[in-house]
């Protein structure tokens, strides 16, 4: 069979991108994920989003894959500025290892193409096709505009009644303020977590007219406060800007951690620059009032900017002399983030602009360029793949020597024991409600199985607030370890490595340790959370759906360890330790530009 893609619909009504496509592709019992992309480029700027699966249907006689996609878009949100003339747009399917490209067209279609009159598409024979303003264009006809008169006529009369009725909103704001749980917010749970009472009412007061009267009162006061912060950010920077200055922020702990921790280190042997760091282990809307000032004013005096996670408050900087890097807290791509998810639950909208902000952002790979362009909202030329900094340890000798003198010495009984090092991502949204089901590992019943001569460490996410109850006469060889302790130097020690979907495999995979990929809810995971390559045949080791299979796996020494060269080879353009060297360079390239 011929695999292809069949254009359903294109159509741009009000200002909203429309797509609906279906796909016929011979069936792969291991792809759990199709997914299509579609890639705008403006002449200036390029944007590869993903077009969300609707429905999936396998037919047997053909032993064919049927799969719809449908998205809607909004037109000024694909690129920031909305200034373009001409779109050039392509489509294509990734389907296990198959790239479908070819679009095919249905003449007879009559609902495939419609559009305002102040656009116009254009199909090439290669399915590429190019959507036009059209200049010149009558605004609007006289029922529209009549549509929109009275719209905001009733819209008026809404406010009018809306501010008669703001006693009784206080009244609701009071509730808010001391914190009734189930009442709903604008702001939602993180909002109600603001420890200033009358800033929670005040926000419920706006956005209870916001939805009466159906005027943006609530978003204009937090435009009008975003813009405010901006100008005074603008004007910090214009009689404070400290030259050759850098600025770290992190809201991963209360101190430097992970790449950021090691380019700050190597930037330390420098003398004619200054750094200043902004660290904190919350959301970085709940920190103190004093934090976020201080924060905001090291950056504006500052020449760059060093990221090493998502930071909500770059949405209200327009920023214009300064360079903005993104140094990602992960290695390689495994889990969907960003505006990879665009449309699931959870995922940022297009109008978020913090992320689309980044001048560059540092990646392990060239292969996954285009995962973080999507996942980031930015042009590929802007990804580049210069190593990640954490991983320049597993290429020192002498700091591996060290790793392992620190863990035993504090663990001296685990000396001449092989190591099994439990390391499991989270399962549900963000730090707030992240767990792992306890019930889903024993570890008592798998040191029991394996005797003596094994000890386990059990490492969770640092969203986990629940953990496996160790009995006290297995606390020798069981050991909870903290969530302080650095994964990268337990893999120094860890003989095997037992995980699931977390991207601790990429540093393990540079150690050559073998693995075990117990992925017990493969399919809930997958449809919760999604993943950039099918997981079957992406993972460097043997994947294990029971603990009666890790226990069968490990005696019988199969992991599969033949994945783990292949592994490295697509995830790691360089394997020599200079990773942080590299993004050192690009730092001061940047610097010398700004001068």
């Amino acid at each position: 069979m011929k695999n292809k893609l069949n254009l359903k619909e294109f159509s741009v009504k009000n200002g909203l991108l429309t797509i609906n496509v279906d796909s016929n592709i011979d069936y792969d019992p291991d792809v759990f994920e199709p997914k299509l992309k579609i890639y705008f480029n403006n002449g200036k700027q390029n944007l590869l989003l993903p077009i969300l699966q609707r429905k999936r249907a396998y037919f047997s006689f053909k032993n064919e894959d049927y799969v719809t996609f449908n998205h809607k878009l909004i037109i000024k949100e694909l690129f920031p500025d909305n200034k373009w003339d001409t779109i050039r747009i392509s489509l294509f399917l990734i389907y296990g290892n198959k790239k479908v490209e070819e679009i095919h067209i249905d003449p007879n279609n009559i609902g495939l193409v419609n559009l305002d009159h102040n656009y116009d598409l254009k199909f090439s024979e290669d399915s590429t096709f190019y959507l036009k303003r059209v200049k010149n264009s009558h605004n609007r006809n006289m029922k529209h505009s009549t549509k929109m008169f009275f719209s905001y006529v009733i819209r008026i009369i809404s406010l009018v009644i809306a501010i008669i009725l703001i006693p009784f909103f206080i009244l609701d704001a009071i509730f808010i303020m001391a914190k009734i749980p189930n009442l709903n917010s604008s702001g939602g749970l993180l909002y109600l977590e603001d420890p200033n009472p009358l800033k929670r009412g005040l926000r419920h007061i706006l956005w209870r007219m916001s939805h009466f009267s159906n005027i943006g009162i609530e978003n204009s006061f937090i435009i009008f406060k975003n813009k405010m912060i901006n100008i005074g950010y603008h004007l910090v920077r214009k009689v404070s800007k400290e030259n050759n200055r850098i600025m770290f922020v992190s809201e991963r702990d209360i101190k430097l951690t992970g790449n950021l921790k090691f380019i700050h280190e190597e930037l330390q042997k420098y003398d004619n620059i200054s750094m200043e760091i902004s660290t904190c282990n919350q959301s970085f809307p709940t920190a103190s009032f004093k934090h976020r000032i201080k924060t905001y004013i090291q950056m504006a005096q500052a020449d760059v900017i060093l990221l090493d996670a998502y930071f909500k408050k770059m949405n209200y900087f327009n920023i214009t002399d300064q360079y903005l890097i993104q140094v990602w807290h992960a290695c390689g791509a495994f889990k969907t983030f960003g505006f990879s998810r665009l449309g699931k639950p959870g995922a940022p909208k297009l109008n978020d602009t913090a992320n689309r902000k980044y001048d560059n952002a540092i990646v392990s790979s060239s292969s996954i360029i285009d995962c973080y362009a999507e996942a980031f909202g930015i042009s590929n030329e802007k990804v580049l793949p210069l190593g990640v900094p954490r991983t320049d340890v597993f290429f020192d000798d002498d700091y591996a020597k060290s790793a392992k003198e620190k863990f035993y010495n504090r663990y001296p009984h685990l000396e001449n024991k092989k190591i099994i090092l439990f390391a499991p991502t989270y399962r549900g949204g963000n730090r707030k409600n992240g767990y792992y089901p306890i019930n889903a590992f024993n570890p008592v019943e798998l040191y029991n199985e394996l005797g003596d001569g094994y000890a386990i460490l059990m490492k969770h996410h640092f969203f986990v607030k629940d953990h496996f109850k160790i009995p006290n006469e297995y606390k020798d060889n069981i050991i909870d370890i903290d969530i302080t302790e650095d994964i990268n130097d337990l893999l120094f020690i860890t003989d095997i490595l037992i995980s699931d979907y977390s991207s601790v495999v990429f540093e393990a995979a540079l150690l050559d340790i073998p693995m075990l990929f117990y992925a017990f809810d493969l399919e809930n995971y997958i449809s919760e959370r999604s993943f950039y390559y099918e997981y079957k045949t992406f993972v460097p080791g043997k994947i294990i759906y029971s603990q009666e299979g890790i226990v069968n796996s490990i005696k019988n020494n199969d992991f599969e360890n033949y994945k783990i060269n292949s592994f490295k080879s697509k995830f790691f353009d360089y394997l020599d330790g200079k990773s942080t060297e590299r993004i050192v360079n690009l730092i001061f390239e940047k610097l010398n530009q700004n001068k």
